[in-house]
């Protein structure tokens, strides 16, 4: 039982932290769903972008895939960031627009499309970069509704397209079109793709973070364990070298590359990424938020738990919720903690039926509410039982 039980939270803890280094699961969508762009304009006209808006019109109509446009006008002294309802957004000025997709990257879950280069795309002028524009977004929209295959041809496509020095362009490009080659499950392909994501000069970005993290990630798959965790380092001395990063810039990368040593079951290096990665969270507290210190004592917490270290794993996560006490999931951790490890006869069920009514009470819909529901059920019948 207590074998049982351990093999199933050492899976857990691989899953979760696949999470943390935010892998999502891979799966197909059809080519009927919809697609929502929403346009925000922070220029007087959209006349420039209305030839380029109407010859997207007929890819999407060719594959059965509703398109609805929003016009609206752009706050400027608001962040972006993609509306609830559109899979695409536009932000469009006078000179440049952007494109930001409410989809997973797939390995690593981006919200981010072509948008990390700081002026954005130029608005198309010349044929020559209309076409660009119009491969770029139908890939884009395509790959929003997760129809990899089809976004492949145009991502191709705009890769064959004349840049005019703009490196960012084929960098996004060819880690997007790497993450649809393993949708359509070409490693080989995908592989090579992000490596000439990889091969221009970082910039850290979070596509030069999530390109280096998913190649990682696929190396490993084939027990190339050096090779997987050599891009990330890259990044992290890179981040290093580049004194005018932000500190959130390198304690990403540090729990990413602590999420590859520990799926290499490297498990001393993965707990010294998540040490440098506090103390460097602690030295920039004022930048630094709550919740975001709670995930790197959770992602601890979880790697100690693989090193069976009980004590460590229940200081983390004490730590994780006094500093974000709101956070629900952290209740249901720390309850399987109580009920599957640290319980000696009955003296922990308590606890343990504690946080997973209050991870109920907190999440009643959440990913864990049926686990957490038998549990609780469980160790009701054992009490039960105990009093006759």
């Amino acid at each position: 039982m207590v074998a049982s039980t351990l093999s199933s939270i050492r899976a857990l803890v691989f899953l979760l932290l696949l999470c943390l280094a935010t892998i999502s699961p891979l799966h197909a969508r059809s080519d009927s769903t919809p697609l929502t762009i929403n346009i925000l304009l922070s220029q007087p006209s959209l006349d420039p972008l209305f030839p380029l808006l109407e010859s997207i019109q007929g890819p999407f109509a060719e594959r059965n895939i509703a398109l609805n446009l929003n016009i609206q006008p752009a706050l400027q002294d608001v962040p972006p960031s993609p509306p609830e309802t559109a899979r695409l957004t536009l932000y469009i000025d006078e000179s440049a627009w952007r494109v930001i997709a409410d989809t997973p990257s797939h390995l690593t879950a981006s919200d981010l499309l072509f948008t990390n280069h700081p002026e954005g795309l130029p608005l198309p002028s010349a044929p020559h970069q209309q076409l660009l524009a119009r491969n770029l977004l139908v890939g884009a929209g395509l790959y929003a509704t997760q129809s990899y295959s089809l976004a492949l041809r145009y991502f191709n496509i705009a890769a064959d397209t004349p840049f005019e020095e703009d490196a960012h362009t084929p960098r996004a490009l060819h880690f997007y079109i790497a993450n649809a080659e393993l949708e359509a499950g070409n490693t080989g392909a995908a592989i090579t793709h992000y490596q000439q994501s990889l091969a221009y000069t970082p910039v850290n970005t979070l596509i030069d973070h999530h390109a280096a993290f998913n190649l990682g990630w696929l190396y490993l798959q084939q027990g190339e364990t050096d090779l997987a965790l050599q891009p990330i380092t890259n990044l992290i001395q890179s981040n290093i070298a580049a004194s005018d990063q932000p500190a959130n810039h390198h304690i990403s990368l540090l729990r990413s590359r602590s999420t590859l040593y520990a799926l290499a079951l490297q498990y001393d290096p993965a707990i010294q990424d998540l040490n440098h990665a506090l103390e460097i969270a602690r030295t920039a507290s004022a930048d630094f938020a709550p919740a975001a210190l709670a995930d790197l004592y959770l992602q601890r917490g979880q790697t100690y738990l693989l090193l069976y270290e009980w004590d460590q794993v229940l200081n983390n996560y004490n730590t994780a919720l006094e500093l974000d006490p709101s956070r629900a999931d952290l209740y249901y951790y720390r309850g399987i903690l109580y009920y599957s490890i640290l319980q000696t006869g009955q003296s922990l069920y308590a606890e343990a039926l504690s946080d997973f009514q209050t991870y109920l009470d907190r999440a009643p819909d959440g990913s864990h509410a049926a686990e957490a529901a038998r549990l609780i059920a469980d160790i009701q019948r054992q009490q039960e039982a105990l009093d006759g």
